[in-house]
Protein backbone atom coordinates (compact mmCIF):
# COMPACT_ATOMS: atom_id res chain seq x y z
CA UNK A 1 0.00 0.00 0.00
CA UNK A 2 0.98 3.59 -0.58
CA UNK A 3 -0.02 7.35 0.04
CA UNK A 4 1.21 10.42 -1.66
CA UNK A 5 0.53 13.96 -1.77
CA UNK A 6 2.15 17.22 -3.13
CA UNK A 7 1.80 20.55 -2.34
CA UNK A 8 2.06 23.22 -4.64
CA UNK A 9 3.43 25.94 -2.36
CA UNK A 10 3.21 28.65 -5.00
CA UNK A 11 4.32 28.04 -9.20
CA UNK A 12 7.95 27.48 -8.06
CA UNK A 13 7.84 25.66 -4.55
CA UNK A 14 6.32 21.68 -4.38
CA UNK A 15 6.44 19.92 -1.53
CA UNK A 16 5.77 16.15 -1.30
CA UNK A 17 5.49 13.40 0.99
CA UNK A 18 5.01 9.58 -0.40
CA UNK A 19 4.50 6.68 2.34
CA UNK A 20 4.64 3.14 1.70
CA UNK A 21 4.20 -0.06 3.26
CA UNK A 22 5.57 -3.53 2.38
CA UNK A 23 4.22 -7.14 3.64
CA UNK A 24 5.10 -10.17 2.18
CA UNK A 25 5.52 -13.70 3.14
CA UNK A 26 6.91 -16.43 1.07
CA UNK A 27 8.07 -20.08 1.28
CA UNK A 28 10.75 -21.75 -0.48
CA UNK A 29 11.49 -25.79 -0.49
CA UNK A 30 14.71 -26.62 -1.92
CA UNK A 31 16.13 -30.30 -2.76
CA UNK A 32 20.16 -30.60 -2.05
CA UNK A 33 22.15 -33.36 -3.58
CA UNK A 34 25.65 -34.21 -3.14
CA UNK A 35 27.86 -37.34 -4.61
CA UNK A 36 31.41 -37.68 -3.68
CA UNK A 37 34.03 -40.11 -5.70
CA UNK A 38 37.53 -40.79 -4.90
CA UNK A 39 40.71 -40.61 -7.15
CA UNK A 40 39.06 -43.84 -9.20
CA UNK A 41 36.22 -42.02 -9.96
CA UNK A 42 34.12 -44.14 -7.65
CA UNK A 43 31.54 -43.37 -6.19
CA UNK A 44 32.15 -43.61 -2.41
CA UNK A 45 29.09 -41.65 -0.50
CA UNK A 46 26.07 -39.88 -1.04
CA UNK A 47 24.35 -37.08 1.55
CA UNK A 48 20.91 -34.99 0.73
CA UNK A 49 18.77 -32.83 2.30
CA UNK A 50 15.39 -31.00 2.25
CA UNK A 51 14.96 -27.43 3.22
CA UNK A 52 12.00 -25.91 3.87
CA UNK A 53 12.58 -21.72 4.33
CA UNK A 54 9.91 -20.00 5.63
CA UNK A 55 10.25 -16.18 5.32
CA UNK A 56 8.29 -13.22 6.36
CA UNK A 57 8.24 -8.94 6.95
CA UNK A 58 7.51 -5.93 6.70
CA UNK A 59 8.83 -2.67 5.34
CA UNK A 60 7.80 1.05 6.17
CA UNK A 61 8.93 3.94 4.10
CA UNK A 62 8.77 7.45 3.93
CA UNK A 63 9.86 10.06 1.28
CA UNK A 64 9.69 13.66 1.79
CA UNK A 65 10.92 16.00 -1.37
CA UNK A 66 10.75 19.67 -1.77
CA UNK A 67 11.16 20.84 -5.14
CA UNK A 68 12.72 24.27 -6.36
CA UNK A 69 12.33 26.17 -9.42
CA UNK A 70 13.57 29.18 -10.79
CA UNK A 71 12.12 31.89 -13.58
CA UNK A 72 15.49 30.89 -15.37
CA UNK A 73 14.91 27.71 -17.59
CA UNK A 74 16.82 24.66 -16.70
CA UNK A 75 17.83 26.02 -13.23
CA UNK A 76 15.74 23.75 -10.17
CA UNK A 77 16.98 22.41 -6.81
CA UNK A 78 15.39 19.28 -5.71
CA UNK A 79 16.16 17.81 -2.36
CA UNK A 80 14.70 14.55 -0.72
CA UNK A 81 14.92 12.99 2.65
CA UNK A 82 13.93 9.02 2.78
CA UNK A 83 13.23 6.81 5.94
CA UNK A 84 12.60 3.08 5.65
CA UNK A 85 12.90 -0.03 8.00
CA UNK A 86 12.28 -3.29 7.62
CA UNK A 87 12.02 -6.40 10.22
CA UNK A 88 12.41 -9.67 8.13
CA UNK A 89 12.01 -13.55 10.28
CA UNK A 90 13.26 -16.60 8.63
CA UNK A 91 12.75 -20.02 9.93
CA UNK A 92 14.25 -22.88 7.96
CA UNK A 93 13.98 -26.63 8.81
CA UNK A 94 16.92 -29.17 7.50
CA UNK A 95 15.82 -32.78 7.17
CA UNK A 96 19.18 -34.51 6.65
CA UNK A 97 19.89 -38.01 5.29
CA UNK A 98 23.06 -39.36 5.36
CA UNK A 99 24.66 -42.32 3.35
CA UNK A 100 22.09 -45.20 5.22
CA UNK A 101 19.32 -42.44 4.76
CA UNK A 102 18.56 -41.99 8.33
CA UNK A 103 17.07 -38.42 8.98
CA UNK A 104 18.27 -36.21 11.15
CA UNK A 105 16.59 -32.71 11.88
CA UNK A 106 18.04 -28.98 12.20
CA UNK A 107 16.36 -25.58 12.36
CA UNK A 108 18.42 -22.31 11.41
CA UNK A 109 16.36 -19.26 12.80
CA UNK A 110 16.85 -15.86 12.42
CA UNK A 111 15.98 -12.15 12.36
CA UNK A 112 16.72 -9.41 10.29
CA UNK A 113 16.29 -5.53 10.97
CA UNK A 114 17.23 -3.27 8.19
CA UNK A 115 17.03 0.99 8.82
CA UNK A 116 18.11 2.93 5.87
CA UNK A 117 18.35 6.49 5.77
CA UNK A 118 19.16 8.91 2.80
CA UNK A 119 19.24 12.25 1.98
CA UNK A 120 20.26 14.18 -1.44
CA UNK A 121 20.47 18.05 -2.63
CA UNK A 122 21.05 18.45 -6.39
CA UNK A 123 21.38 21.97 -8.03
CA UNK A 124 21.64 22.53 -11.63
CA UNK A 125 22.58 25.74 -13.14
CA UNK A 126 22.34 26.35 -17.22
CA UNK A 127 24.91 28.53 -18.81
CA UNK A 128 24.22 30.16 -21.75
CA UNK A 129 22.04 27.80 -24.12
CA UNK A 130 24.04 24.43 -23.68
CA UNK A 131 26.13 24.79 -21.43
CA UNK A 132 25.08 23.44 -17.66
CA UNK A 133 26.55 22.83 -14.19
CA UNK A 134 25.22 19.86 -12.27
CA UNK A 135 26.07 19.38 -8.66
CA UNK A 136 24.85 17.45 -5.62
CA UNK A 137 25.22 16.07 -2.30
CA UNK A 138 23.99 12.67 -1.13
CA UNK A 139 24.22 10.59 2.27
CA UNK A 140 23.34 7.29 2.66
CA UNK A 141 23.44 5.00 5.69
CA UNK A 142 21.95 1.94 6.66
CA UNK A 143 22.03 0.18 9.91
CA UNK A 144 21.09 -3.56 9.78
CA UNK A 145 21.63 -5.89 12.95
CA UNK A 146 20.41 -9.70 12.92
CA UNK A 147 20.61 -12.99 15.14
CA UNK A 148 20.95 -16.48 13.75
CA UNK A 149 20.21 -19.47 15.69
CA UNK A 150 20.77 -23.03 15.35
CA UNK A 151 19.20 -26.21 16.83
CA UNK A 152 18.82 -29.94 16.00
CA UNK A 153 16.28 -32.74 17.42
CA UNK A 154 17.71 -35.25 19.63
CA UNK A 155 16.27 -38.55 19.16
CA UNK A 156 17.04 -39.78 22.40
CA UNK A 157 14.86 -37.01 24.41
CA UNK A 158 12.81 -36.22 21.72
CA UNK A 159 13.69 -32.24 22.34
CA UNK A 160 15.15 -29.31 20.20
CA UNK A 161 18.36 -28.47 21.33
CA UNK A 162 21.05 -25.73 20.71
CA UNK A 163 24.21 -26.88 18.34
CA UNK A 164 27.08 -24.83 19.99
CA UNK A 165 29.49 -22.98 18.64
CA UNK A 166 26.63 -21.98 15.59
CA UNK A 167 24.76 -19.05 17.17
CA UNK A 168 25.80 -15.53 15.42
CA UNK A 169 24.61 -11.59 15.54
CA UNK A 170 25.95 -9.25 14.05
CA UNK A 171 25.52 -5.58 14.06
CA UNK A 172 26.35 -3.59 11.05
CA UNK A 173 26.54 0.29 10.61
CA UNK A 174 27.61 2.15 6.87
CA UNK A 175 27.20 5.47 5.89
CA UNK A 176 28.24 7.27 2.52
CA UNK A 177 28.53 10.29 1.44
CA UNK A 178 29.38 12.01 -1.74
CA UNK A 179 29.37 14.90 -3.73
CA UNK A 180 29.67 15.49 -7.57
CA UNK A 181 29.92 18.11 -9.92
CA UNK A 182 29.20 17.64 -13.95
CA UNK A 183 30.16 20.51 -16.43
CA UNK A 184 28.51 19.91 -20.13
CA UNK A 185 28.45 21.87 -23.54
CA UNK A 186 27.83 22.06 -27.15
CA UNK A 187 29.69 23.81 -29.55
CA UNK A 188 28.22 23.10 -32.99
CA UNK A 189 28.16 19.80 -33.63
CA UNK A 190 30.68 18.84 -30.92
CA UNK A 191 29.18 18.17 -27.25
CA UNK A 192 31.12 17.26 -24.07
CA UNK A 193 30.87 16.49 -20.32
CA UNK A 194 33.20 16.40 -17.50
CA UNK A 195 32.74 15.59 -14.29
CA UNK A 196 34.12 14.37 -10.82
CA UNK A 197 32.57 12.09 -7.67
CA UNK A 198 33.60 12.09 -4.44
CA UNK A 199 32.73 9.38 -1.46
CA UNK A 200 33.83 9.05 1.86
CA UNK A 201 32.66 5.65 3.35
CA UNK A 202 32.64 4.78 7.09
CA UNK A 203 32.32 1.06 7.93
CA UNK A 204 31.43 -0.35 11.08
CA UNK A 205 30.26 -3.98 12.20
CA UNK A 206 30.42 -6.40 14.85
CA UNK A 207 29.63 -10.23 15.75
CA UNK A 208 29.27 -12.68 18.72
CA UNK A 209 27.83 -10.20 21.09
CA UNK A 210 30.42 -7.42 20.14
CA UNK A 211 33.23 -9.73 20.78
CA UNK A 212 34.60 -9.27 17.22
CA UNK A 213 35.02 -5.90 15.98
CA UNK A 214 35.50 -4.38 12.54
CA UNK A 215 35.72 -0.78 10.67
CA UNK A 216 36.88 0.66 7.76
CA UNK A 217 37.28 4.34 6.86
CA UNK A 218 38.42 5.88 3.25
CA UNK A 219 37.81 8.09 0.84
CA UNK A 220 37.72 7.46 -3.23
CA UNK A 221 37.05 9.69 -6.18
CA UNK A 222 35.76 9.00 -9.34
CA UNK A 223 36.24 11.03 -12.27
CA UNK A 224 33.86 10.84 -15.66
CA UNK A 225 34.21 12.03 -19.46
CA UNK A 226 32.45 12.01 -22.38
CA UNK A 227 32.55 13.71 -25.84
CA UNK A 228 30.85 13.34 -28.76
CA UNK A 229 31.30 14.72 -32.37
CA UNK A 230 28.04 14.47 -34.94
CA UNK A 231 28.82 14.45 -38.23
CA UNK A 232 25.41 15.30 -40.53
CA UNK A 233 21.84 13.97 -38.81
CA UNK A 234 23.17 10.52 -39.12
CA UNK A 235 26.30 10.09 -37.61
CA UNK A 236 27.55 10.35 -34.15
CA UNK A 237 30.86 9.43 -32.36
CA UNK A 238 31.59 8.83 -28.56
CA UNK A 239 34.39 8.57 -26.47
CA UNK A 240 33.72 8.17 -22.12
CA UNK A 241 36.08 7.18 -19.66
CA UNK A 242 34.78 6.38 -16.09
CA UNK A 243 36.40 4.97 -12.71
CA UNK A 244 33.36 3.12 -10.54
CA UNK A 245 32.99 1.11 -7.46
CA UNK A 246 31.40 -2.14 -6.13
CA UNK A 247 31.82 -2.79 -2.58
CA UNK A 248 31.22 -5.80 -0.47
CA UNK A 249 27.77 -6.24 1.18
CA UNK A 250 27.19 -7.39 4.67
CA UNK A 251 26.71 -11.16 3.26
CA UNK A 252 30.67 -10.87 1.57
CA UNK A 253 32.27 -9.13 5.17
CA UNK A 254 30.48 -10.89 7.73
CA UNK A 255 33.23 -13.78 9.14
CA UNK A 256 31.12 -15.51 11.41
CA UNK A 257 31.66 -19.54 9.18
CA UNK A 258 28.18 -20.28 8.11
CA UNK A 259 27.66 -24.69 8.11
CA UNK A 260 24.20 -25.70 5.32
CA UNK A 261 24.80 -28.87 6.09
CA UNK A 262 27.72 -31.67 6.95
CA UNK A 263 29.84 -30.98 3.86
CA UNK A 264 29.00 -27.38 3.05
CA UNK A 265 31.24 -24.13 4.87
CA UNK A 266 31.35 -20.81 3.70
CA UNK A 267 32.15 -17.49 5.76
CA UNK A 268 32.65 -13.91 4.65
CA UNK A 269 35.59 -11.76 5.48
CA UNK A 270 36.11 -8.73 6.85
CA UNK A 271 39.30 -7.32 5.38
CA UNK A 272 37.52 -7.20 1.64
CA UNK A 273 38.40 -4.45 -0.27
CA UNK A 274 36.03 -2.63 -2.78
CA UNK A 275 36.25 -3.45 -6.39
CA UNK A 276 37.42 -0.53 -8.72
CA UNK A 277 36.74 -0.50 -12.36
CA UNK A 278 37.86 1.78 -14.88
CA UNK A 279 36.25 1.96 -18.04
CA UNK A 280 36.90 3.37 -21.79
CA UNK A 281 34.90 2.98 -24.51
CA UNK A 282 34.47 4.35 -28.27
CA UNK A 283 31.20 4.04 -30.36
CA UNK A 284 29.93 5.15 -33.27
CA UNK A 285 25.68 5.65 -33.89
CA UNK A 286 23.59 5.82 -37.18
CA UNK A 287 20.48 6.79 -37.57
CA UNK A 288 18.64 4.63 -39.67
CA UNK A 289 14.79 4.62 -40.84
CA UNK A 290 13.98 2.14 -38.16
CA UNK A 291 15.88 3.15 -35.32
CA UNK A 292 19.60 3.71 -34.13
CA UNK A 293 22.88 0.89 -34.38
CA UNK A 294 25.47 1.48 -32.05
CA UNK A 295 29.11 0.21 -32.70
CA UNK A 296 31.17 0.33 -30.02
CA UNK A 297 34.49 -1.35 -28.57
CA UNK A 298 35.41 -0.89 -25.25
CA UNK A 299 38.23 -1.76 -22.10
CA UNK A 300 37.39 -2.35 -18.59
CA UNK A 301 40.31 -2.73 -15.79
CA UNK A 302 39.24 -4.23 -12.39
CA UNK A 303 41.34 -4.36 -8.99
CA UNK A 304 41.08 -6.10 -5.88
CA UNK A 305 38.53 -8.62 -7.78
CA UNK A 306 36.85 -10.18 -5.24
CA UNK A 307 36.32 -14.11 -5.69
CA UNK A 308 34.65 -17.47 -3.48
CA UNK A 309 37.99 -19.49 -2.91
CA UNK A 310 37.12 -22.89 -1.96
CA UNK A 311 39.02 -26.11 -0.58
CA UNK A 312 38.09 -29.18 0.87
CA UNK A 313 39.43 -30.94 3.70
CA UNK A 314 39.95 -34.76 4.02
CA UNK A 315 36.53 -35.49 5.18
CA UNK A 316 35.12 -34.12 2.24
CA UNK A 317 34.07 -30.54 3.51
CA UNK A 318 34.06 -27.64 1.43
CA UNK A 319 35.03 -24.14 2.92
CA UNK A 320 34.80 -21.19 0.64
CA UNK A 321 35.96 -17.96 1.87
CA UNK A 322 35.82 -14.22 -0.41
CA UNK A 323 39.18 -13.20 -1.11
CA UNK A 324 40.27 -9.78 -3.43
CA UNK A 325 42.10 -12.23 -5.57
CA UNK A 326 43.78 -10.81 -8.73
CA UNK A 327 43.29 -8.06 -11.27
CA UNK A 328 41.25 -8.50 -14.59
CA UNK A 329 41.31 -7.07 -18.44
CA UNK A 330 38.24 -6.97 -20.75
CA UNK A 331 38.06 -5.97 -24.40
CA UNK A 332 35.00 -5.91 -26.27
CA UNK A 333 32.86 -4.99 -28.87
CA UNK A 334 29.26 -4.65 -28.47
CA UNK A 335 26.23 -3.91 -31.05
CA UNK A 336 23.00 -2.31 -30.11
CA UNK A 337 19.98 -1.81 -32.60
CA UNK A 338 16.94 0.02 -31.00
CA UNK A 339 13.97 1.25 -32.84
CA UNK A 340 11.04 0.42 -33.96
CA UNK A 341 8.90 -0.98 -37.18
CA UNK A 342 5.99 1.28 -36.44
CA UNK A 343 4.60 3.22 -33.75
CA UNK A 344 3.41 0.15 -32.00
CA UNK A 345 5.70 -1.59 -31.98
CA UNK A 346 9.13 -0.93 -30.54
CA UNK A 347 12.33 -3.17 -29.88
CA UNK A 348 15.64 -2.74 -27.89
CA UNK A 349 18.45 -5.46 -28.69
CA UNK A 350 22.59 -6.09 -28.27
CA UNK A 351 25.20 -8.45 -28.98
CA UNK A 352 27.98 -8.26 -26.83
CA UNK A 353 31.35 -10.48 -27.51
CA UNK A 354 34.19 -9.79 -25.05
CA UNK A 355 37.59 -11.53 -24.02
CA UNK A 356 39.04 -11.39 -20.37
CA UNK A 357 42.24 -12.38 -19.01
CA UNK A 358 42.04 -12.84 -14.97
CA UNK A 359 45.34 -12.68 -13.01
CA UNK A 360 46.68 -13.12 -9.91
CA UNK A 361 50.81 -12.70 -9.82
CA UNK A 362 50.87 -11.86 -5.80
CA UNK A 363 52.45 -14.97 -4.96
CA UNK A 364 49.93 -16.78 -3.14
CA UNK A 365 47.46 -19.12 -5.12
CA UNK A 366 48.46 -17.42 -8.19
CA UNK A 367 46.57 -17.95 -11.85
CA UNK A 368 46.59 -16.48 -15.27
CA UNK A 369 43.52 -17.17 -17.12
CA UNK A 370 41.97 -15.71 -20.46
CA UNK A 371 38.72 -16.39 -21.79
CA UNK A 372 36.28 -15.71 -24.75
CA UNK A 373 32.40 -15.21 -24.46
CA UNK A 374 29.47 -13.38 -25.32
CA UNK A 375 25.49 -12.24 -24.61
CA UNK A 376 22.86 -11.52 -26.05
CA UNK A 377 19.64 -9.00 -24.71
CA UNK A 378 16.63 -8.84 -26.54
CA UNK A 379 13.29 -7.06 -26.16
CA UNK A 380 10.09 -6.32 -27.76
CA UNK A 381 7.20 -4.49 -27.22
CA UNK A 382 3.96 -5.01 -29.41
CA UNK A 383 0.88 -2.64 -28.40
CA UNK A 384 -1.27 -4.54 -31.54
CA UNK A 385 -4.33 -1.91 -31.86
CA UNK A 386 -7.84 -2.77 -30.40
CA UNK A 387 -6.16 -6.18 -29.66
CA UNK A 388 -3.55 -7.02 -26.92
CA UNK A 389 -0.02 -5.54 -25.89
CA UNK A 390 2.61 -7.98 -26.19
CA UNK A 391 5.87 -7.83 -24.07
CA UNK A 392 9.15 -10.53 -25.59
CA UNK A 393 12.41 -10.13 -23.34
CA UNK A 394 15.18 -12.98 -23.56
CA UNK A 395 18.94 -12.67 -22.18
CA UNK A 396 21.76 -15.32 -22.80
CA UNK A 397 25.12 -15.13 -20.79
CA UNK A 398 28.13 -17.57 -22.24
CA UNK A 399 30.64 -19.14 -20.34
CA UNK A 400 32.19 -17.30 -17.50
CA UNK A 401 35.52 -18.53 -15.81
CA UNK A 402 36.40 -16.85 -12.51
CA UNK A 403 40.08 -17.92 -10.34
CA UNK A 404 39.24 -21.78 -9.72
CA UNK A 405 36.46 -22.65 -12.32
CA UNK A 406 33.66 -21.71 -14.77
CA UNK A 407 30.35 -20.78 -14.99
CA UNK A 408 28.62 -22.31 -17.81
CA UNK A 409 26.35 -20.80 -19.54
CA UNK A 410 22.49 -20.06 -18.98
CA UNK A 411 19.25 -18.32 -20.53
CA UNK A 412 16.63 -17.04 -19.59
CA UNK A 413 13.00 -15.85 -22.14
CA UNK A 414 9.78 -13.85 -20.37
CA UNK A 415 6.60 -13.31 -22.29
CA UNK A 416 4.04 -10.91 -21.12
CA UNK A 417 0.18 -9.86 -22.59
CA UNK A 418 -1.71 -7.12 -21.30
CA UNK A 419 -5.21 -6.61 -22.58
CA UNK A 420 -7.62 -2.84 -21.38
CA UNK A 421 -11.11 -2.46 -20.78
CA UNK A 422 -13.94 0.34 -20.55
CA UNK A 423 -10.78 3.44 -21.36
CA UNK A 424 -8.03 1.91 -19.51
CA UNK A 425 -9.91 1.57 -16.02
CA UNK A 426 -9.42 -2.10 -15.98
CA UNK A 427 -6.18 -3.96 -17.20
CA UNK A 428 -5.89 -7.17 -17.16
CA UNK A 429 -2.41 -9.00 -17.80
CA UNK A 430 -0.73 -12.47 -17.59
CA UNK A 431 3.04 -13.45 -17.85
CA UNK A 432 5.31 -16.23 -17.68
CA UNK A 433 9.06 -15.85 -16.65
CA UNK A 434 11.65 -18.21 -18.14
CA UNK A 435 9.01 -19.68 -20.67
CA UNK A 436 11.55 -22.45 -21.52
CA UNK A 437 12.38 -22.72 -17.62
CA UNK A 438 16.40 -22.71 -18.98
CA UNK A 439 17.18 -20.63 -15.83
CA UNK A 440 20.28 -22.51 -13.87
CA UNK A 441 23.37 -22.17 -12.13
CA UNK A 442 26.45 -24.46 -13.23
CA UNK A 443 30.19 -23.92 -11.44
CA UNK A 444 33.01 -26.35 -12.15
CA UNK A 445 35.91 -25.41 -9.98
CA UNK A 446 39.21 -27.50 -8.65
CA UNK A 447 42.05 -26.89 -6.68
CA UNK A 448 45.37 -28.88 -5.91
CA UNK A 449 43.53 -31.78 -4.30
CA UNK A 450 39.62 -31.64 -5.07
CA UNK A 451 37.12 -30.98 -8.39
CA UNK A 452 33.90 -29.92 -7.80
CA UNK A 453 30.40 -29.84 -9.85
CA UNK A 454 27.86 -27.58 -8.44
CA UNK A 455 24.23 -27.61 -10.32
CA UNK A 456 21.48 -25.67 -9.23
CA UNK A 457 17.94 -25.05 -10.72
CA UNK A 458 15.51 -23.21 -9.18
CA UNK A 459 11.66 -23.54 -10.21
CA UNK A 460 11.96 -20.29 -12.16
CA UNK A 461 9.10 -20.85 -14.74
CA UNK A 462 6.15 -19.09 -13.25
CA UNK A 463 2.71 -17.30 -14.05
CA UNK A 464 1.44 -14.46 -13.15
CA UNK A 465 -2.20 -13.02 -13.77
CA UNK A 466 -3.13 -9.22 -12.49
CA UNK A 467 -5.89 -7.29 -12.39
CA UNK A 468 -5.82 -3.56 -11.52
CA UNK A 469 -8.29 -1.35 -11.57
CA UNK A 470 -7.56 2.36 -12.16
CA UNK A 471 -10.09 5.17 -11.00
CA UNK A 472 -9.61 8.76 -10.00
CA UNK A 473 -6.95 10.93 -11.87
CA UNK A 474 -3.99 9.29 -13.65
CA UNK A 475 -1.85 12.07 -13.35
CA UNK A 476 2.04 12.07 -13.34
CA UNK A 477 2.47 14.16 -9.65
CA UNK A 478 5.71 14.06 -8.07
CA UNK A 479 4.09 11.97 -5.44
CA UNK A 480 3.13 9.72 -7.59
CA UNK A 481 6.74 9.03 -9.25
CA UNK A 482 7.86 9.01 -5.94
CA UNK A 483 6.11 6.05 -4.96
CA UNK A 484 6.27 4.01 -8.14
CA UNK A 485 10.26 4.22 -7.97
CA UNK A 486 10.24 3.30 -4.10
CA UNK A 487 7.87 0.47 -4.77
CA UNK A 488 10.55 -0.81 -7.58
CA UNK A 489 13.62 -0.46 -5.07
CA UNK A 490 11.56 -1.95 -1.78
CA UNK A 491 11.05 -4.99 -4.16
CA UNK A 492 14.71 -5.15 -5.30
CA UNK A 493 16.35 -4.38 -2.06
CA UNK A 494 14.22 -7.10 -0.42
CA UNK A 495 15.31 -9.58 -3.07
CA UNK A 496 19.06 -8.67 -2.52
CA UNK A 497 19.06 -8.55 1.11
CA UNK A 498 17.38 -11.30 2.33
CA UNK A 499 18.41 -14.14 4.37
Amino acid sequence: GSFGMDYDIDKLNTLSLVGNVFQYKRNITAMNYLKFFDANNINTSNFHSNNDDGRNGLNLDATLTYTKKFETKGKEFPTFGNFSRRREDSLINYTNFDSTNVPYYTTKDSYYIFKFLNGQADYTHPFGENGKLETGLKSNARLIDGELKYTYLDNLSGSWLPILGKDNDADYTDVISAFYATYSNKYKDFSYQAGLRGEHTYLDFSILKGTQKYNRDYIDLFPSMSLSQNIGKENQFQLTYSRRINRPNLFLLNPFTEQFDEFTKRSGNPYLNPEYINSAEIGYTRYIPIGTVTLSGYYRNTTDVINFLSNVDTNGVTYSKPDNRGKSNTYGVEMILQGGFAKWWTFNSSIDYFSTNIFNNTGINDFDKTYNAWSVRFSTNAAIPDIVDVQLFYFYMGKQVNSQGEIQPFQMMNLAFQKSFFEKKLVLGFRINDLLNQQKFNLQSAGTDFSQTIYQKVNSRAAFFTVTFNFGENGTSISKRTSQRKQREIETEIQQTGN
